[in-house]
């Protein structure tokens, strides 16, 4: 998802177990749908081959479901959009 930014494409894709996550924002948790979801953001990459990007963690969790997803869109009024 390099390239989104400079061609305005927007990414969203789910977060795999073998990415280097780093949470460099605030988890915003919510009840929703009977579970629970979180919102931060993350630099994912570890740096060795290309910059880590700053995407946007989604995270919901329920009794037997979690799903992690990342994406590049972020809501207007947050302070890294």
């Amino acid at each position: 998802m390099a390239f989104t930014g400079r061609l305005r494409l927007f990414g969203l894709t789910r977060a795999t177990k073998n990415l280097t996550l780093e949470r460099i924002g605030r988890a915003n948790g919510k009840n929703f749908d009977g579970g629970v979801r979180e919102d931060s953001f993350v630099d994912v990459g570890s740096g060795d081959r290309a910059t880590p990007q700053t995407l946007s963690l989604i995270r919901y969790r329920r009794v037997v479901v979690s799903i992690r997803l990342l994406t590049n869109v972020v809501e207007p009024e947050h302070p890294l959009a």
